[in-house]
């Protein structure tokens, strides 16, 4: 890696003893083609730029963590009640590029400007990189703005997707002369910080293929100049990535079994089509075209390489996709505390696979036909991605209805989101969805904790190695009971009535859990929202299937006669249909009765906490045993069915008498 080698007078030798093409390039290639690829990412960028919000899975998780850094004091906010500042070390991509924007245009146009930076890195990256690595490729640059759309922006997976742009010029900084110097091994880990400082798994993913083109610039005899060049430029990034680990090391295992695991198919071949679908999503083409590309690429240069043709690059390039796909195919769909973990590599894997097709071997009308169907494909691609974001961005809409309201009192505590209908789109959902397991409407509501303040108990802030700000406590300490969130699955099968009792009972069920909380923040139907209100819910924000409003209920006072004075007596109430109980008490019958002769009558008088209108069920009963529980054969309310419990329908305030009878 001296100067005098790195620039020494000597023509490069041939990499893999493969001469490069003489031909030179065309002036269609070197004149029209950046025209035509400034047009194509130009509509990339645009695509995501002109939501007003792109509704994505985890989007509003990073757009809250990037607003606390900026808002956390906000007077009448409640945010420091519930979290502190951590000390991240990566997952630092999106907000930065935030806080470029949010101080000048607000959240929404900064989030949206951000993601025409994502997209503008992708592209753009992907154009130069085809183009360093072979000129006459520079035409496969276009697949890169034809998959802008990629899952992991839909998944909301912003940080992660920073750093995928940066990875691409990464690599141009290690392609950036023939020989390894010094420069460049500093230059490449500059970059390689950066794509760390964005996501570290990004970094590990990039290390491979700058390992693996160091390598390959280097003459046989030379190659191990090229694994040392790597490690001194992967040394920042391999730090960043340990001091990560210890803290996603330190996460309670627990966390684990909280991610839903998505289904994820046995089967190699299904796993692997299932892969294509992460990485580009949409239509069919879009899905098997780049990934086909990619396949055709790596088994040319297989091919090449067996005859001693190939070039030492694209054998690089081929062998660290290969990696990729390998790992895609060979690791779980979540670890600890990350969900989604297999489709990671996939856009590293297919772009790196692309750029090994030897476009410099096809002959004129060979490759006149192929740059007509690409220029087809990204067009059409391109169409694909801005229809489904337009459709989006209407999903979004009545779900972001309430943003701009004003609500009195002002918002600073414990908020509980219920989203019923986290879809927003018609169609299947999980892997057969058009989008592979995306739910954009599923964190809406961390947005309304951004505009109103306040806390919602589904943020990610846990790790302070890798979260802006992280919780002061357990969910337990901070939030009242969190219910499940898989909730809307029932809500929304499409085989049950509105009206059904297993969907009334879901909502009465949610109901009680947020009774708790300061308000809900309701997303669903008409009918999701008659069935919170007619609950005793007083609403600040009422819209078509948005509700947002705080639990008002209709007290009640329960008194327990029947027994004797000093005798154990224990109540229970919960929101029928659901079974669950929402609260239980056991107290010590007094005396019922001021004369002497009536001493031994007893009275219990109980006062249920978030006692709801409509339907209820009651149960109180003698706890003969002391166990603290209703046992069968002990005393209940007169009138009780086989499980000890009555049902009344309650539309105000009011009391409520029960006699104990044996059953």
């Amino acid at each position: 890696m001296s100067r005098r080698s790195s620039q020494s007078n000597r023509p490069p030798e041939p990499a893999g003893g493969a001469a490069p093409p003489s031909r030179p390039v065309g002036c269609f290639t070197r004149l029209l083609l950046p025209a035509i690829a400034v047009y194509f990412v130009i509509r990339a960028i645009a695509a995501f730029a002109r939501p007003d919000y792109l509704p994505t899975h985890d989007g509003p998780h990073h757009i809250l963590s990037a607003w606390l850094v900026g808002h956390a004091n906000d007077a009448g906010s409640g945010y420091l009640q519930f979290v502190e500042p951590g000390h991240p070390f990566t997952a630092l991509g999106f907000l930065s590029l935030f806080h470029l924007f949010e101080p000048s245009l607000g959240w929404q146009a900064a989030t949206s400007a951000v993601l025409g930076c994502i997209v503008a890195l992708w592209s753009v990256g992907g154009f130069l990189l085809a183009r360093k690595v072979e000129p006459h490729r520079a035409w496969l640059g276009l697949f890169a703005a034809a998959t802008a759309g990629q899952w992991v922006l839909y998944m909301g997976f912003f940080s992660f997707a920073v750093g995928l742009g940066l990875a691409l010029f990464t690599l141009l900084a290690a392609l950036s002369r023939e020989r390894l110097s010094w420069p460049v091994v500093f230059g490449t880990s500059a970059l390689l910080t950066l794509v760390a400082l964005c996501h570290v798994a990004v970094a590990a993913m990039t290390g491979l293929a700058v390992l693996a083109i160091f390598v390959a610039r280097e003459r046989p005899s030379r190659r191990t100049r090229g694994v040392v060049g790597a490690m001194i430029a992967g040394l920042p990034a391999a730090i960043i990535a340990a001091l990560t680990a210890s803290g996603v090391a330190a996460v309670d295992a627990a966390s684990q079994g909280a991610l839903a695991t998505p289904p994820w198919p046995a089967g190699l071949g299904d796993r692997f089509f299932l892969l294509a679908r992460t990485f580009t999503p949409g239509t069919t083409d879009r899905e098997l075209v780049p990934l086909f590309a990619a396949l055709t690429g790596i088994i040319i240069t297989a091919l090449d390489l067996r005859s001693r043709r190939a070039r030492a690059l694209d054998v690089a390039l081929a062998a660290t996709s290969l990696l990729l796909f390998a790992l895609a195919l060979s690791s779980p769909i979540n670890l600890l505390s990350w969900q989604f973990f297999a489709p990671r590599p996939m856009p590293l894997a297919v772009l790196l696979g692309i750029l090994t097709l030897p476009l410099e071997r096809f002959g004129r009308f060979t490759k006149l036909i192929f740059v007509v169907w690409l220029l087809w494909f990204t067009a059409g691609s391109l169409r694909w991605t801005e229809d489904h974001n337009r459709k989006l961005d209407a999903a979004a809409k009545p779900a972001l209805a309430g943003l701009q309201a004003s609500l009195h009192p002002s918002r600073g505590g414990a908020r509980l989101p219920l989203i019923a209908d986290p879809i927003g789109l018609a169609g299947p959902i999980d892997a057969e969805a058009e989008v592979p397991f995306a739910q954009p409407l599923l964190n809406v509501g961390l947005l309304y904790a951004v505009a109103q303040g306040g806390m919602a108990p589904y943020f990610f802030a846990n790790i302070p190695q890798g979260h802006p700000f992280v919780f002061k406590g357990s969910l337990d300490s901070l939030f009242p009971p969190v219910p499940a969130r898989d909730f809307w699955r029932i809500l929304r099968d499409p085989t049950t009535p509105p009206d059904s009792p297993q969907k009334q009972a879901v909502r009465s069920a949610m109901a009680a859990f947020g009774a708790a909380y300061e308000d809900v923040i309701l997303y669903g139907s008409p009918a999701d929202v008659e069935g919170v209100e007619r609950r005793g819910y007083v609403a600040d924000v009422k819209q078509g299937g948005l509700f947002i409003g705080r639990f008002k209920g209709c007290p009640m006072r329960l008194s327990v006669i029947g027994i004797e004075r000093g005798s154990k007596v224990g109540a229970e109430l919960g929101w029928f249909p659901a079974l669950a109980p929402t609260w239980s008490e056991q107290t010590v019958a007094g005396s019922r009765w001021r004369s002497e002769e009536d001493a031994h009558i007893g009275e219990a008088a109980f006062a249920p906490t978030g006692a709801p209108c409509g339907a209820v069920w009651v149960r109180a009963y003698a706890d003969a045993n002391g166990s603290g529980r209703w046992e069968k054969g002990e005393a209940v309310c007169r009138g009780a069915g086989p499980e000890g419990f009555i049902v009344v329908d309650r539309r105000e305030a009011g009391d409520l008498r029960c006699e104990l009878a044996a059953p």
